[in-house]
Parts: structure tokens; C-alpha cells; sequence
């Protein structure tokens, strides 16, 4: 009893440490529209690598049952070591300590919540998350709305929208049946708002998926076609009709930006991805491909992300780096399949997070910075440990503790 009392307690310490670094990040860079890096978020950044690579050491190991995680580990072991040697060359001020002992973050947060979340039930404290998302929407809907959302973006805030999103599947989770909607609505409601067409794509993925491919309830049966059809219908009018009338109301740009995507090529990105890929493919020599240019390569070379995780990890860490990454997604989309195929109660959930994690690997940063990966490792972590004692029968006796 006094070891499960102590794990609860460490689950719980967890989750507020990610709710505090998830509120403290969009805090300065909504409230205070700042580009300031420093600060506690920083500390808590570098303190789940830290559980993360003690998870690693630790006896119990179940995560590397799942392909998806041994390739993602191995895939950021193999990216921090080839940038092991550029580090040792430069400078020890703060700046590149901090940004070398990062690189593998988005591993070690979801290894620290896999671990964690086998150890305790999925559904305890989901008020944490909860006020989390709810504190989100409230900053973003009431500071959007009171500002100029030009001035906003300049400095980047917008994008933090993601932190929201990537929240969405566990909120989902944790959400009565009859109330899914509302998550959804709120979702949408700052998005749109937000204007960012990636965030978009990746919310009304969700609601298809969500609501048109139902997998089964808690109680084990599944929701009739038909129920199906007529929920997905209705949520789909909502959302419609919310989106309208704040598009009308707020004067929102949020459809005319997704009518000039083939003008102006994704705010830029397209030109970012074309050189790229040309100088990746004709200023490279054989050990640049195979091996990459080097961490920050993609930055010095067009001033910023590539807003493309693949392009990005091919160009600075090479074709290895990009297999890996690629294989990644390949074992998430195989785990979801293999979810629903066993009939697991969140494959939806978790269908979700794999969405919202592709889409902004493809048109925004996602495992390149320690940022907006946050809410999905908290996501894909908890579940996928659900999941495995889904999978060896450890599942039902934890879920009636």
C-alpha cells in the first residue's frame, strides 16, 4: 500500500510539473509577448531529460516491447551522439549546454510519462490536464480577441495554440461521452482565431476520426453505425456554425489564409522546403547525406525551422536520421491499427495524438524543439503504457483500484 501511495504521489508530481512548464511557456510568450528563453521552464525541460534517461536505467522496461518507442529512442540516441562531437568543439556557455542536453527531449518526456502512467492508473487526477486545457482556452480566446493578432504572431505566440491541441486527445480521455463535443468546440474556437492552417488540418483530422470511426466504449461494445453517422453529422454542423460566427464576428483570416496556401506556398514554407531539398541534394557530398550537416544546419541555412520535421532531420542529421524518423510514424500508425484491431477502449485517443504529433512534424516543428512536443509526450506516453497493460492483462485490475 505505501508503494502505491508514493507512485500516485510521483504521477501526480508529474503532472503538475508539465502543466506548470506547458502554462508557463504560452504565460511568456501570450501574456508578456516576449522571445526571452530563459527561465524555470528551461530547469523542467532539462529535468525530464534527466527522468527520462534514469527511465531508461530503470528494472522496469515494458516500453521497449513497443517498436515505436525503441525507434524513437534510438533514433534521438543516435542524433544526440552526432552531435556529441560538434558540442565538445564549441563553446561551454549555458546556451549550448542547454541545447545540446535537450536534443533528445521529446523521448525522455514520453519515456518519464510512460513510465509513470504504468505504474499508476491512467484516469487518476484528470483534473490536472483538465484546468490545464481550460486555462489555455481561456488566456488565448480573451487575449486574441482584446489584441491585434498580427502583433501577437509576430513574436510567435500564436503558434502556442499547440500546446492546446496536442492536449485535446487526454482531455478527450478524460471527458464524459455525452460532453466530447466540447473539448472539440473550444479547440476550434482558438484555432480559428489563431489562424494557423496546420492546427486546423490536424483538429478537423481529429473530429473525423473521433467521431465517424468510433472504437469501443469503457464497457466493451462498440457504437452503431448509424449513432455514428448522426453524431459525427451533428458535431460537424456545430463546429461549422461556431466557426462562422466567430470567423463573422472577429473578422478572422482564418479561411482566406487557407484559400492563398497555393500562393503563397504555406507562408513561405515551400521555398524553405526547396532549398533544402536543393541543397541537401546538390551541394551535399556522400557523408553529408548519409550522416547530415549538422545539428542547426537547416537554421543557418534559411534562417529558421524548416517547418518540416523530415526535411529538417534529413538535412542536419542525414538519410540514417530520416529513416529512423520515417519508421517512427510507421510503428505509431501500426500501434493505432493494432489498438483498434484489439478493440482498446482509447485508440481514438490515441489515433488523435498520432495525428496532431504528424501534423506538425509536416508543417510546423515538432521533435526538433523542445516546445509543442510537451503535450504530446504527455499524450502518447500515458496511453501507450495503458496500452501495454492493455495488452498483458494487467489492464482490468488496475482500472477497478
Amino acid at each position: 500500500m505505501h508503494i502505491k501511495y508514493q507512485r500516485n504521489i510521483g504521477y501526480l508530481l508529474l503532472l503538475f510539473l508539465a502543466a506548470a512548464l506547458v502554462l508557463l511557456k504560452v504565460w511568456r510568450g501570450l501574456l508578456y509577448q516576449t522571445e526571452q528563453q530563459g527561465g524555470i521552464w528551461n530547469v523542467i525541460q532539462v529535468f525530464l531529460v534527466g527522468t527520462g534517461v534514469l527511465c531508461i536505467f530503470s528494472k522496469s522496461k515494458t516500453f521497449m516491447s513497443l517498436h515505436c518507442i525503441k525507434t524513437y529512442l534510438f533514433f534521438f540516441l543516435y542524433i544526440w551522439f552526432l552531435s556529441l562531437f560538434p558540442f565538445l568543439g564549441s563553446d561551454f556557455d549555458i546556451p549550448h549546454i542547454f541545447r545540446f542536453l535537450v536534443i533528445p527531449y521529446g523521448v525522455m518526456s514520453l519515456l518519464t510519462f510512460y513510465t509513470i502512467g504504468y505504474k499508476a492508473n491512467i484516469r487518476q487526477y484528470p483534473w490536472v490536464l483538465g484546468i490545464t486545457f481550460l486555462v489555455l482556452f481561456y488566456w488565448m480566446f480573451t487575449k486574441w480577441r482584446a489584441y491585434n493578432l498580427s502583433i501577437i504572431d509576430s513574436n510567435g505566440a500564436v503558434a502556442d495554440v499547440y500546446y492546446l491541441v496536442g492536449l485535446l486527445p487526454i482531455v478527450l480521455l478524460y471527458t464524459p461521452q455525452k460532453f466530447k463535443i466540447v473539448p472539440f468546440l473550444l479547440a476550434f474556437i482558438v484555432v480559428v482565431m489563431s489562424s494557423k492552417r496546420g492546427a486546423l488540418v490536424a483538429v478537423v483530422l481529429m473530429l473525423v476520426v473521433y467521431f465517424f470511426f468510433a472504437g469501443s466504449q469503457r464497457n466493451g461494445k462498440k457504437t452503431n453505425i448509424v449513432l455514428r453517422i448522426l453524431v459525427f453529422s451533428f458535431a460537424l454542423i456545430l463546429v461549422y456554425y461556431v466557426v462562422v460566427r466567430m470567423v463573422g464576428q472577429y473578422d478572422l483570416n482564418i479561411f482566406y489564409r487557407m484559400e492563398k496556401l497555393g500562393d503563397d506556398g504555406g507562408s513561405g514554407r515551400t521555398e524553405r522546403w526547396g532549398a533544402i531539398l536543393n541543397a541537401f541534394s546538390i551541394d551535399s557530398n556522400i557523408l553529408q547525406m548519409l550522416f547530415g550537416h549538422g545539428d542547426g544546419s537547416v537554421t543557418r541555412l534559411v534562417g529558421g525551422h524548416a517547418h518540416n520535421d523530415f526535411l529538417e532531420f534529413l538535412y542536419d542529421y542525414g538519410l540514417f536520421a530520416f529513416v529512423l524518423y520515417v519508421a517512427f510514424y510507421v510503428f505509431l500508425i501500426k500501434e493505432v491499427l493494432r489498438m483498434y484491431k484489439r478493440k482498446y477502449v482509447y485508440a481514438r485517443e490515441f489515433a488523435c495524438s498520432v495525428i496532431v504529433a504528424l501534423c506538425m512534424s509536416m508543417f510546423s516543428f515538432y521533435a526538433v524543439d523542445c516546445t509543442h512536443i510537451t503535450s504530446s509526450s504527455i499524450c502518447q506516453g500515458l496511453i501507450l503504457a495503458d496500452w501495454y497493460k492493455f495488452k498483458t492483462n494487467e489492464y482490468s485490475q488496475q482500472q477497478d483500484e
